[in-house]
């Protein structure tokens, strides 16, 4: 058994952050707070008479306070349901959940985690440090559907008719457009690519019921040609219901990774200057709360959500016409 990286395994956490890129699907008129609730409600009231029935699926790892995972296993979970994550930019659609996998596999020092490939670099009872390499995901917000991820297809634009916001006059409030009142529909600027950042991670467990993971990233693509640095912290409260686990997130966005996804200028033929706008760093807070309801051996009731908060130096641009983004999912997982 080998531990670090795995109390997200023993409470089948779903990081909706790695599956941005489904196919579009829109609910109009029913807000993403209200669905949310609204589905987790009818779930709970269908199972609570069967709640006395249903034996815990808790691994042993999971019973010392401690996550681990069996290594040179592979382990496939599978989950369907519902879940949206909101799209912050202009003329964009949000993007819908309906399939999550959960795929990973640690070796003795190799692992593969969903959308992290790593090599672990020091092991210790209560700490790993770990290298890297992962998708960068801000280009999910330009992709319209599964497809356009898994295969690196563009998304057209800049083809057709340029449709450009005017400028408000003086009566008209901007709202949450950029911070010159001008707006930009991602389809009037130029495509923007995949990126792949690489760095080091550090997985800590100073106490028993608390997991701190850091990382520090760059782009070895030549895409971007920036940098993040994430901080996350867990904890687990585990109860009747199941298994709920509380996150807190901090990322940082350099200069260069902003204004390549969200800074216009000349590489956007057709914009006029006035658009002109040139991103600059972040720091991005999020909430995290995921729920894991064990229903039968291999089934479980699963839910996730996440706010998180973008920062002026991309808030203010053009693009984008929110300030936060909101993701959640729920619905059944097999594991496999």
């Amino acid at each position: 058994m080998r531990l670090a990286h795995c109390s997200d395994k023993v409470l089948a956490e779903i990081y909706s952050q790695y599956f941005p890129f489904i196919s579009v699907y829109k609910a109009a008129n029913v807000n993403f707070l209200s669905r949310f609730i609204l589905v987790n409600a009818l779930f709970w009231s269908s199972f609570t008479l069967l709640a006395s029935d249903i034996e815990d699926d808790i691994d042993a790892c999971a019973e010392n306070g401690k996550g681990c995972v069996d290594t040179r296993t592979w382990h496939f979970k599978l989950s369907a349901g519902y879940g949206e994550r909101s799209n912050p930019l202009h003329g964009a659609k949000n993007l819908p959940i309906y399939v999550i996998p959960d795929v990973y596999y640690y070796g003795d020092r190799f692992f593969l985690d969903n959308g992290t490939l790593g090599y672990s670099l020091r092991q210790r009872s209560r700490f790993e440090l770990s290298a890297i390499t992962k998708f960068n995901l801000e280009r999910a917000y330009f992709a319209s559907n599964l497809t356009g991820f898994w295969l690196g297809n563009q998304v057209v634009s800049g083809s057709g008719d340029i449709g450009f916001t005017p400028p408000p006059d003086d009566s008209d409030p901007t709202g949450s457009s950029g911070s010159s009142g001008l707006t930009l529909n991602i389809d009037d600027v130029a495509s923007r690519k995949w990126a792949v950042d690489a760095g080091i991670q550090l997985d800590s467990y100073p106490y028993q019921n608390l997991h701190l993971r850091i990382q520090v990233l760059t782009d070895i693509t030549g895409v971007h040609n920036g940098q993040q640095a994430n901080v996350r912290v867990a904890t687990p409260l585990q109860g009747r219901f199941g298994l709920i686990e509380l996150g807190a997130e901090l990322h940082w966005k350099s200069d260069d990774l902003i204004d390549y996804y969200y800074g216009i200028g000349p590489r956007d033929q057709g914009v006029p200057p006035a658009y002109y706008y040139q991103g600059s760093s972040v720091w991005q807070p999020a909430l995290t709360l995921s729920w894991h309801y064990p229903l039968a051996e291999k089934w479980s009731w699963v839910s996730s959500g996440r706010m998180q908060w973008l920062g002026s130096g991309m808030s203010d641009s053009p693009l984008v016409e929110r300030r936060h983004v909101f993701t959640f999912f729920t619905g059944v997982q097999y594991r496999f």
